[in-house]
């Protein structure tokens, strides 16, 4: 349940519970706030040196890249030089690594994501190309983490893919072989079609797996949502064309129909188990659509929908730490403005609409996708907004991106640090099962993945609501189970040994 102390601190702004019609969520609520104080955070972008000139950004990540226990934090920036921030004890120093390699600056970046390509246990980096706006020739990049800092060895290990108009990339192990693989869905051309490159032990090689189209890819995000073990894969495609879905069958993909899946078009997709039941739900953003689908056992159902203005991404959160997801959506343009930002939170089985000042996004620009990480440390879920550029349409104002900082005062919490074997270092493709005085859910452990942003994997943050300690058992991918006892607000790392609970 939701906590209703006000927060401390003379800038944190609160958020009231106030069921929206369609009609009323159109309008700015925030221009003049609420009263009623639930969800707070604060605007840490200054704060915490991540202050910055406006640009077009496109996504970004976090990760905890040196396993020193806090995340670090990504920018992609789209045609300009990525920023790398590392956290040192909650504030940001600007990292010397460009994550850049060639002649030209110019590198048409449109996401990133973390993931293991050589299994020596450091987590690498791969950035997809748009080719050079589908005109020429642009390599995606595989930065291979090593003691002296990151390399480009995408040619070494022949993950270029220089013709792709890359829109979408994932670490997901398709085949269950125990090393990661990368799916790149990219946009439409001629000869370059969506591209699985399957990693056999550091060697990757194109794999026909059913995902060899050319469909116009928007975005991709995948996850085990039918039960069977192994990750299935979404394909979200430009408007307005409609998404697709694959069953992973033995793997290979197979392309299905789920109910209320495919059947439209949408902005974003993003897996996540709002209930705690084991089937993970999923949340759909269209420019004008808020849906979310409950998974039972395989077949999906309208839980809840609400209209938009600008609807561009969305990203789940346990907010209050009450052990159940919230989400929040990214608005972008509409009439040349920025729209505001908002939360759905869940109580009782049941979301709410929360807008606040505190929380709105920018005026300018356009508001793109966020990416969830507990920033501070502190037990609570905080959130990266970028906010770029409609270019093309009705504005290329570019808006600055966001670090929110979350102040609400919430319910107690463990953390999980996952590690894994050195090919799958964070436990991608694991469960979780957390159980706590009455509250028991599941979660699942995916590459983080949703709209060109990548949220905190590896560092599992568990809300347990008023309960002081908490069991929680790993299934890993390869079957083997692990498990632990942790004190509320104890981080404690669970190594894949294959002892049963």
């Amino acid at each position: 349940m939701l906590s209703w102390a006000l927060a401390a601190g003379p800038i944190a702004c609160t958020g009231q519970v106030v069921p929206q019609t369609p009609t009323s969520m159109q309008a700015d609520s925030t221009d003049t706030g609420f009263a009623s104080p639930v969800i707070s955070f604060v605007d840490g972008t200054v704060l915490r040196d991540l202050a910055h000139e406006p640009t077009m950004t496109w996504g970004s990540t976090w990760v905890d890249h040196d396993r020193d226990g806090d995340f670090d934090l990504l920018a992609n920036r789209h045609w300009h030089l990525p920023r790398f921030f590392i956290n040192r004890a909650g504030s940001y120093v600007a990292s010397d690594e460009m994550f850049f390699s060639g002649r030209k600056k110019f590198f048409d970046r449109h996401s990133c994501a973390w993931g293991e390509a050589n299994g020596d246990g450091q987590v690498d980096l791969y950035c997809g190309s748009g080719a050079q706006k589908g005109e020429g020739f642009g390599a995606n990049q595989l930065w291979i983490q090593t003691k002296a800092g990151f390399s480009n060895e995408s040619h070494e290990f022949r993950t270029q893919n220089g013709y792709g108009r890359s829109r979408s990339v994932n670490w997901i192990d398709y085949d269950s072989d125990g090393d990661l693989d990368i799916f790149t869905g990219n946009k439409l051309r001629t000869r370059a079609p969506n591209v699985m490159l399957r990693n056999d032990r550091g060697r990757f090689a194109r794999a026909d797996v059913g995902l060899s189209a050319r469909v116009n890819s928007l975005a991709s995000t995948w996850s085990d949502w039918d039960g069977d073990g192994d990750p299935d894969l979404l394909l979200i495609r430009y408007r307005p064309k409609k998404a697709r879905a694959y069953e992973n069958v033995g793997g290979s993909f197979e392309q299905i129909q789920p109910e209320g899946v495919t059947s439209r078009h949408w902005s974003s997709a993003v897996w996540g188990d709002y209930d705690g039941d084991g089937w993970p739900d999923l949340h759909l953003i269209a420019p004008h659509n808020s849906v979310i689908l409950h998974n039972e056992s395989g077949t999906f159902s309208e839980s809840h929908t609400v209209a938009l203005d600008a609807g561009a991404s969305s990203a789940w959160l346990d907010v209050d730490n009450d052990g159940d997801l919230d989400s929040f959506i990214v608005q972008g343009q509409r009439a040349g403005v920025n729209r505001p930002d908002f939360f759905l939170i869940q109580q009782d089985g049941r979301f709410t609409t929360v807008f606040d000042r505190s929380f709105r996004g920018p005026r300018s620009g356009s508001g793109e996708t966020a990416s969830v990480a507990d920033g501070d440390l502190d037990g609570r879920q905080d959130l990266f907004v970028t906010n770029g550029a409609l270019l093309g349409e009705e504005s290329d104002i570019e808006g600055s991106w966001q670090l929110l900082e979350n102040r609400t005062e919430s319910a107690n919490w463990v953390a999980i640090e996952l590690q894994g074997d050195e090919w799958n270092p964070w436990g991608y493709g694991a469960s979780l099962r957390v159980e706590a005085d009455g509250i028991e859910y599941r979660r699942e452990v995916t590459d983080g993945i949703a709209a060109r942003s990548q949220s905190g994997v590896g560092r599992m943050l568990l809300g347990i609501g008023d309960a002081t300690r908490a069991r929680v058992t790993v299934e890993w991918p390869a079957g083997a189970t692990d498990c632990v006892d942790v004190q509320a607000s104890d981080v404690v790392r669970v190594n894949e040994t294959g002892t049963r609970c």
